[in-house]
């Protein structure tokens, strides 16, 4: 591929964080009972009409902003016809010659260096069925119907594998931030689909482009589109031509699996939709929408590093999860150290979640409660292997980290006079180790210390402990 160069755009369709469908007032479900969330509306009943939630149109413009897009005040509907099983209107209420916005960009790093992304377009549509295919007959769920979406098509400035994770991680991140989608792609809320060309390196003329639908996954995506490279390279090294095709990636064959010949865009027979009337959107509202903007993640990634002198890569880290960064925001703000917040999220939770396959959101774990047990450890009331103990046990049960020592009983020993009383006791059980000692056998210290631990059930501040021991020994005939 040394002679080749490969252009990759990406369209993204999120799901919209709205109580109720973009067109009918059914609530938004997931893992319901099959068509139990539809009305005549969503299934395109004769005589039924579509009304716009104001709610889709919000986030769509917040998101669009966000983006860096020009918007197009006048918001406009187009049908897409197409006819597909799961979809029972036989067309798609969608935006086609005006979406809400444009000529927008989302700024990446691969490896500390910045890449800017071009949006060609944001626009607002609505979601179709979901088709679950057998041997020999498919099921048909309406329940995905007419839920909100918003697509975000990318331009032609995506160039390897990992510039695309790199754009579906940070935009990902943008939405959840913003609580425009919950970018589950797991669930099949955040889904993208990639075109891929090969061209030769200098020219200007774009190659054939294929595409490869519904990925639902970063190491998905970068896959999929690995595969596709390939396949693309074997053919034109073999002097054959690539077909414009949609391609779909089968997670269980790890391989790209054939779906239909491309339509082209005539195809769909695109015409302005005769029930929706536009919507206009005022200076006022855009402005509004401006002035209400929150910090996104890659301006809260770069003041997280200087503000705080943390490293780049562990922020990246830390704020792809939005929770993940509130809980950190949260202890700052109970001061404590930003360093040690940084390591312990990263670090003893992060561990914590993968090993019960949980998200930090599915948890009870404060950032204030995380602040009281970094003041614990430094007052030397528990020590750090405790604190693990503390931790797992705020992240199950909440709390702060002062009640969850109690409850548990596990306050580390300080106090000298008690500490002093314990390795009297056990110097007089151990005879032998301070003839060691004394002949320079240093082993022996660290049998009593295990000895102290043992005795105390390891709660005894070691550092404490062991000036104390080495104080005593000096002292022993």
């Amino acid at each position: 591929m040394n002679n080749l160069e490969i252009i990759i755009g990406i369209e993204v369709h999120a799901e919209l964080l709205t109580q109720n469908k973009i067109y009918s007032p059914v609530p938004v479900t997931y893992k319901e009972t099959p068509n139990s969330a539809t009305n005549v509306i969503d299934l395109g009943y004769p005589g039924v009409l579509p009304t716009v939630s104001k709610k889709v149109v919000e986030l769509a413009l917040k998101a669009a902003l966000a983006l860096n897009c020009k918007i197009n005040q006048k918001v406009v509907f187009d049908r897409k016809n197409y006819f597909y099983p799961d979809t029972p209107k036989a067309y798609q209420i969608t935006q086609d010659r005006s979406p809400i916005g444009y000529d927008g960009y989302l700024v990446i790093d691969v490896e500390g260096v910045e890449k800017k992304i071009g949006i060609t377009r944001l626009h607002i549509e609505e979601d179709a069925g979901k088709s679950t295919h057998f041997d020999d007959y498919s099921l048909l769920d309406f329940n995905r119907q007419g839920v909100p979406l918003i697509e975000i098509v990318t331009d032609a400035s995506i160039r390897s594998f990992e510039q695309a994770g790199a754009y579906i991680e940070e935009l990902r991140a943008l939405l959840i931030y913003l609580g425009v989608s919950n970018g589950k792609m797991e669930e099949g809320s955040m889904r993208c689909d990639a075109n891929i060309s090969l061209r030769a390196i200098g020219s200007k003329k774009l190659g054939v482009k294929t595409e490869i639908k519904n990925i639902n996954s970063i190491s998905n995506l970068k896959k999929a589109l690995e595969i596709e490279a390939k396949r693309q390279v074997t053919i034109l090294y073999a002097g054959g031509v690539t077909e414009q095709a949609t391609w779909r990636y089968d997670d269980d064959l790890k391989n790209n699996v054939l779906m239909r010949k491309k339509e082209t865009n005539a195809d769909y027979r695109y015409f302005p939709e005769p029930d929706i009337s536009p919507i206009y959107i005022g200076d006022a509202w855009l402005n509004s929408e401006k002035t209400l903007m929150i910090e996104l993640p890659r301006a809260k990634k770069k003041r997280l590093v200087a503000e705080y002198d943390l490293p780049e890569k562990e922020v990246q880290q830390l704020i792809t999860s939005k929770k993940m960064t509130e809980i950190f925001e949260e202890a700052i703000a109970y001061k404590a150290q930003p360093k040690l917040v940084l390591n312990w999220l990263n670090g003893e939770i992060q561990q914590y979640l993968n090993k019960e396959q949980v998200k930090i959101e599915e948890t009870h774990i404060m950032g204030s409660s995380i602040a009281q047990m970094l003041s614990l450890i430094d007052t030397g009331e528990i020590s750090s292997k405790i604190a693990k103990t503390i931790c797992e046990y705020l992240l199950k049960n909440g709390g702060m980290a002062e009640d969850a020592v109690n409850t548990l009983g596990l306050r580390q020993l300080s106090n000298p006079v008690e500490i002093l009383a314990i390795i009297s006791g056990i110097l007089a059980k151990n005879p032998q180790s301070i003839l060691d000692y004394k002949e320079g056998k240093n082993k022996a210290v660290g049998f009593l210390i295990g000895q102290i631990m043992q005795e105390t059930g390891g709660q005894v501040n070691p550092g404490i402990a062991n000036k104390i021991l080495i104080e005593e020994l000096k002292k022993a005939e």
